[in-house]
Formats: C-alpha cells, structure tokens, sequence
C-alpha cells in the first residue's frame, strides 16, 4: 500500500469524506463568490438579476470600487471604524460573559442541547444569513438600515456564538471558589 493512501496515524484514507470535505467547501464559498461578483456589478443588474447570471452575460465593472475610493475621506472612515468596532466588540462580549456563567456554573434543562445549537450556529456562514437581517433591519423591518444601532446589533448577533463558546470554555477551567469569591 503506498504512503499516500493511509493518513500519519496509519488509518486509510476515506474517499467518501474527502468528496464530502469538498462539497463542504464549495457550499462554503459560493456566497462569498456571490458578494465578490455582486460588487464587481452595476446597481441595476444587482437589483434585476442573480450574481450567477454575470458568470455568462458580463457587465462587469470597477465603478463601485471607484466611488468608494473617490467618495470618501480617510478621516471619516477611521472615526466610523472606531464608531462600530468598539461597541461591536464590548456588547458581545459583555453579553456573552453571562451566558458563558450560566452554561459553566448553572445547571438547567436542556443546557447541553442550546450549548450544542450555539456551537453549531458558528458553522453557518454569515454570508447566508446576513440578507435576511438586513430584511428585518431595512424599512420593510425595523427601519433602522444605515444606522449604527444595526451595525452593532448585526455584529453583536454574529459575534455571540463565538464568544459564548470562548468564555465557557474559559470560565469552565476557573474553579468555583474563584467565581464564589
């Protein structure tokens, strides 16, 4: 048997995990290839056609790189950039410092199932579910769209599973006298 067919630990190599590590992938990324090929195109056809459609009929172009380039200052962009990250990082985290208590420390039903449903929130690109919230965001939704309460609570519900899953395993090491004292 050649070296190339068995992994370090000398198991074979599964063929049927590889195609489905594959397929994984490719799920994967078909929605960032969507929001690239989306960016590379005019308003219109954003707004009339599916990205897929530009793989075939073209009508590419750079104008919107170009009017973020040429539309903006560098001074107004750092102090947004200071606006929405301080808060996206602080209110996840705060938020997430409770939940990581209460899954190390509290025993309540059904707390293995929700830790399990959080962990496996952190696999579904954000790609996927960012249309949807700006759905509930924009004006058939909340109506707040453009504003940075939306950036933050975007952020904050995106950030929480991995910072719950982060904390817990953290305050799970801390022994109980610690937290008592």
């Amino acid at each position: 048997m050649s070296s190339t067919t068995l992994m370090k630990d000398g198991r074979r190599r599964s063929v049927f995990s590889m195609v489905v590590m594959a397929i994984l992938v490719l799920l994967w990324t078909l929605p960032t290839i969507g929001l690239f090929v989306t960016a590379l195109r005019d308003r219109d056809a954003q707004a009339n056609t599916g990205w897929w459609t530009a793989l075939w009929n073209g009508g590419w172009t750079l104008e919107n790189y170009r009017g973020v380039f040429d539309g903006t200052t560098l001074g107004s962009s750092f102090l947004n950039s200071i606006i929405v990250a301080i808060p996206a990082t602080i209110i996840p985290i705060m938020f997430a410092a409770f939940a990581a208590y209460a899954f190390s420390f509290m025993d309540f039903r059904g707390k293995d199932v929700l830790f399990i449903i959080i962990v496996a929130v952190m696999v579904v690109p954000i790609q996927v579910a960012f249309q949807p919230m700006l759905n509930l965001l924009g004006p058939n939704g909340l109506g707040i769209s453009g504003e940075f309460i939306a950036v933050w609570l975007l952020h904050t519900g995106f950030g929480m599973p991995l910072a719950i899953y982060t904390l817990r395993n953290y305050i799970a090491t801390l022994p109980l006298t610690a937290i008592e004292s």
